[in-house]
């Protein structure tokens, strides 16, 4: 589904299967420049369907386009690394930026076992597997544009 919500930014519902949050708003912020895609949904792909169907139906051409992830959660980051791959350039903040990267390491989830006893995850035999952050985040590292506190981003007439 795509909706303008006012002139030139657009809101894409972005399904999340078997997710209690059911979806993601996604948002683009059209221009002549330049275009801004807000969160992407989980990197699975009805996501990135759901994504390139709203992108397409906006006739937005990927070269033109930037990515702003608001925050390192799996269902606003994980189709990232797939659009950077695209050559879409990703801000982020720097803090979410490296730990989106650190994520994308079996280094950084393999700590999750210890995590399990302290937090008694395994008398509801819970694993990493289950855990949506390991199983929709990015798989591979992004090359950030880090965004400093303060910082604006001019979007045609959009100032963030």
């Amino acid at each position: 589904m795509v909706l303008e919500i006012y002139p030139d930014i657009y809101l894409l519902e972005i399904p999340l299967p078997n997710n209690p949050l059911r979806s993601l708003n996604s948002y683009v912020i059209k221009s002549k420049e330049l275009n801004l895609i807000i969160d992407t949904g989980f990197n699975i792909e009805e996501c990135k369907d759901a994504l390139m169907k709203g992108l397409k139906d906006l006739n937005i051409n990927i070269e033109n386009t930037r990515l702003l992830i608001t925050h390192l959660h799996s269902d606003h980051s994980g189709l990232a690394a797939s659009l950077n791959q695209k050559g879409v350039k990703v801000y982020a903040g720097e803090i979410d930026g490296n730990m989106i990267n650190e994520m994308t390491k079996e280094e950084y989830w393999k700590r999750f076992d210890d995590y399990k006893i302290l937090f008694d995850l395994e008398r509801d035999n819970i694993s990493i597997d289950d855990h949506p952050g390991y199983k929709y985040c990015p798989k591979k590292p992004i090359d950030f544009i880090p965004l400093e506190e303060g910082q604006i981003l001019t979007i045609g007439n959009y100032k963030l």
